[in-house]
């Protein structure tokens, strides 16, 4: 059974969080799904995966979003406990600060747990189930999202239909007008009846046309040529000979423990990141929480903020150089949490009494040496 105040800090704490988190997911969300609805309108995305792409997209990203979410939950409960006084009357009591560290740290293990499985699992896997998604409405987008009575075109660029009305599920076109290049020749065609058919064997996918005609060349040219047809189809996608190779970020975690490439050592060190960095911020939020009753959290936020974009730059920076070879593998990308670990250190020593006596001890030595 824990004890009444670490009870009460990790209930403060995990409430904040909550609301962090659950606010940023509606923010991202918002962005996400306006992004996808104009790739709907533009005929590039199926409206019925939408949802499913929107998901995807959230569980990639909560693995990196929970590091910073849980620094500014703690920051504000505890900035809030010493603007109430609160801080103040534990203080009295004895409590120190490395008591109150430990009291929300009950939340630090299961959060770094939670978003290890967050980076190694979830965001490969949702990275690589989107790729799937994206591959597929290469194939069938052109016509799952055709809008009837404009013009669409096709993925490739060189295919322009026009149909002026579709089916309920889409699967039918009536009164088609197509547009495509053959042999380096401009030809269009006009058919009564459409469909989309998938050869099962090559895995190509064709807009097949019923009834209609092809007129090849320019009219009053003798190249100019009129083809009737009844059934005639035009190949608007053709799947890679060799499947492309996933790209490091969409990879299992297992092949990159085992893997020699530079690229994927540093997607690894990538992943395992936001786990350290949720322990460096947990520190980091002891002295940056530190203030009087009439001070405020303004400017203590404000320098959490900066401190979150330069740790969030330096991680950028670290995982470039180590692609370049400007800093050795074995360094990696670690030396930017142990730069932030020994700040926050130096910052929890300046707030200490002990500190304080320490430089008021240096100093009067000083002044009796300068006499």
């Amino acid at each position: 059974m824990l004890p009444t105040l670490d009870r009460y800090l990790i209930a403060e704490v995990s409430k904040t969080l909550f609301g962090i988190v659950l606010v940023l997911v509606l923010i991202l969300a918002g962005n996400i799904f306006i992004l996808y609805l104009s790739r709907v309108a533009a005929g590039v995305v199926a409206h019925d995966v939408v949802l499913t792409m929107l998901g995807l997209e959230l569980a990639k990203e909560l693995g990196i979003m929970l590091p910073p979410s849980f620094f500014f939950a703690v920051l504000y409960t505890l900035g809030r406990m010493y603007r109430d006084s609160e801080m103040t009357a534990l203080f009295s009591s004895g409590v120190s600060q490395l008591r109150i560290f430990r009291g929300y740290s009950w939340l630090v293990l299961p959060l770094m747990l939670l978003s290890l499985w967050l980076m190694t699992q979830v965001t490969p896997w949702a990275w690589r189930t989107l790729q799937e998604f994206k591959e597929a409405q290469k194939k069938t987008a052109d016509i799952a999202n055709m809008a009837a009575g404009k013009f669409n075109e096709s993925n490739t660029g060189d295919v322009v239909l026009y149909v002026e009305k579709l089916s309920d599920d889409h699967s039918l076109m009536k009164n088609v007008f197509v547009q495509n290049r053959m042999h380096n020749k401009l030809g269009v065609l006009k058919a009564e009846d459409g469909y989309q058919y998938v050869d099962e064997k090559t895995g190509d996918t064709f807009f097949v046309m019923l009834n209609g005609r092809r007129y090849e060349g320019n009219p009053g040219e003798p190249q100019f040529s009129v083809t009737s047809f009844d059934k005639y189809a035009v190949r608007i996608f053709r799947p890679e000979d060799k499947p492309a190779e996933l790209a490091p970020k969409m990879r299992p975690t297992g092949d990159l423990l085992s893997s020699d490439s530079l690229h994927e050592r540093v997607e690894l060190q990538r992943r395992l990141s936001p786990v350290l960095a949720m322990l460096v911020f947990a520190v980091l939020s002891i002295p940056l929480s530190r203030a009087s009753p009439r001070q405020g959290m303004g400017g203590r936020m404000i320098l959490a903020v900066l401190l979150y974009f330069t740790f969030f730059n330096l991680q950028a920076v670290s995982s470039s150089w180590m692609e370049k070879g400007v800093t050795p593998s074995w360094l990696g990308i670690w030396w930017v949490h142990l730069v932030m670990m020994g700040f926050a250190g130096l910052l929890v020593m300046w707030d200490t009494p002990w500190y304080a006596v320490k430089v008021r001890y240096l100093r009067s030595r000083l002044f009796r040496g300068a006499r």
